[in-house]
């Protein structure tokens, strides 16, 4: 059975995602079998390119490690995919190689790639440099435009009348109160649809969107005004959303030449952790968005300690 991938693999996959060929397809904790004993195999991200007689496979490695991995690791890799359908090896390691384990990587076409921290790079030319940020709004109607057939002339009061074409009447007090709700729904799901074109950079955090929402409920409906009445065509609500944001701090890596990960840790209100991360591949922007839970040490620690030790028999 396949394992469950963690934090690290999740990010190599999403480079590996990005790296891909148009049309390739990526998947994590992939089985293969070997070509002439049938004993399978797993690959912890797997490329493959439709075409030809057979697809092009691509695997890549992960190992997350508070040290340098060593030749040991390459021997396994070579022995491993001697006998895999797989047309390149891509290895990614957390802490870097050994120099006996890149002149062993490089004589068997295996291509190793090591994380260093992010200072060290030409951001400018390579890579946009991402910032993380929490963002909360609080919205406030600043005008409402209503539509009419003919245009309505003279001063609108709130208590004008309104009928639907249902029959039901209300002033237009409680149409807005009703549609409010709807509002503020639809400007949430448009700052959730359009978050990066409204906001394209951090500083853009510290301005107001502007946010237009036609209300179609009321459509056909008939506005009384003294002896006149009106057809109603629109209710249109202004909305500015005026936004807080925190600028978190973030650690930047390097991932070869190939790609860099920026990752910050959230904490919640409950005080739990989660650690964010997004993936970069020089032309490109940003990727998906990783979100991994983290562990409390403390809290393991605790949990460990109210759990009876079992005795060894004698």
């Amino acid at each position: 059975m396949p394992r469950r991938t963690n934090e690290f693999q999740r990010i190599v996959t999403q480079i590996a995602k990005q790296l891909a060929p148009l049309g390739a397809i990526v998947r994590e904790s992939v089985e293969l079998e070997e070509i002439d004993t049938g004993v399978r195999r797993e690959v912890d991200t797997l490329i493959e390119v439709p075409g030809g007689f057979a697809p092009l496979r691509v695997a890549v490695e992960c190992r997350d490690r508070g040290r340098k991995d060593d030749i040991t690791w390459v021997d396994g890799l070579i022995g491993k995919y001697a006998k895999l359908p797989v047309a390149q090896v891509i290895a990614f390691s957390r802490s870097g190689f050994t120099e006996t384990a890149k002149r062993k990587a490089a004589a068997n076409r295996i291509e190793l790639l090591s994380v260093r921290e992010g200072t060290e790079v030409d951001w400018q030319n390579r890579f946009l440099k991402l910032g993380l940020a929490t963002l909360a709004h609080n919205y406030q109607l600043v005008e409402i435009i209503l539509k009419t057939e003919p245009t309505i002339e003279g001063e609108l009061t709130l208590d004008a009348m309104l009928t639907a074409e249902s029959g039901a009447t209300g002033t237009l007090q409680q149409a807005i109160e009703e549609a409010q709700p709807y509002v503020v729904g639809c400007v949430r799901e448009y700052l959730r649809e359009n978050l990066l074109n409204v906001y394209r950079t951090l500083a853009d955090l510290e301005k107001n969107a502007v946010i237009h929402v036609p209300w179609p409920v009321k459509q056909g409906g008939t506005l009384s005004l003294g002896n006149r009445r009106y057809k109603v065509l629109e209710f249109i609500f202004i909305v500015f959303a005026r936004s807080k944001r925190e600028i978190l701090d973030v650690k930047r890596q390097i991932f070869g030449e190939k790609a860099a990960v920026t990752s910050t840790l959230l904490t919640n209100d409950d005080k739990s952790q989660v650690k964010l991360s997004t993936v970069q591949v020089p032309g490109v922007n940003a990727g998906s968005l990783i979100v991994e839970p983290v562990k409390n040490p403390a809290v393991a620690r605790s949990n460990r300690k109210g759990k009876p030790r079992k005795r060894k028999p004698r």
